[in-house]
């Protein structure tokens, strides 16, 4: 396994798909956590990370719902950015996430927006049942909904806060 990136952030906010796209990158996900061995997570893309303790900001994002275009599954290096579906370049979604890392005294995110598959290592049969499995994903997702996250320590801690 990969070591987890040290300092990922103790809070983070995220943008949340509707239900019925929600349900279907969920259903990706418990099935790659089951078939190579990595940890459950809901569906979502890191707004900003990092967000300070004490900071507060409105959760009711004017700028939502937002349209996000997916790619097709890539995979990288890090424990959190093993096996992802990029968001393809939004000038509204690089403003939103300019103005919540500032609005929450955050930091946007190390790696460009993407909705995460799989948190881990995969070998090159993993990726492979990774393609074939990121075939049912939502081309597009709409975002709808904002929520602050507790993010630190182990994924199966991590909890909704807002």
């Amino acid at each position: 396994m990969l070591p987890v990136t040290p300092g990922h952030g103790k809070r983070s906010l995220w943008l949340v798909p509707e239900k019925a796209e929600t349900a279907a990158l969920q259903r990706l996900i418990d099935t790659l956590a089951t078939r190579c061995g990595g940890p459950c997570f809901p569906p979502h893309v890191t707004l900003c990370s990092g967000i300070a303790e004490g900071s507060n900001a409105d959760l009711s994002l004017s700028q939502l719902p937002l349209a996000a275009e997916l790619g097709g599954v890539q995979f990288g290096q890090e424990f959190f950015h093993a096996c992802y579906l990029p968001v393809e370049p939004s000038e509204e979604l690089r403003k939103l996430q300019e103005r919540c890392a500032d609005a929450w005294q955050g930091k946007l995110p190390a790696h460009p927006p993407h909705s995460s598959l799989f948190y881990g290592a995969l070998g090159p049969e993993q990726q492979e049942l990774a393609r074939n499995v990121a075939q049912a994903a939502p081309a597009q997702l709409t975002l709808v909904r904002c929520e602050l996250w507790q993010t630190g320590g182990p994924v199966e801690s991590w909890r909704q806060l807002a």
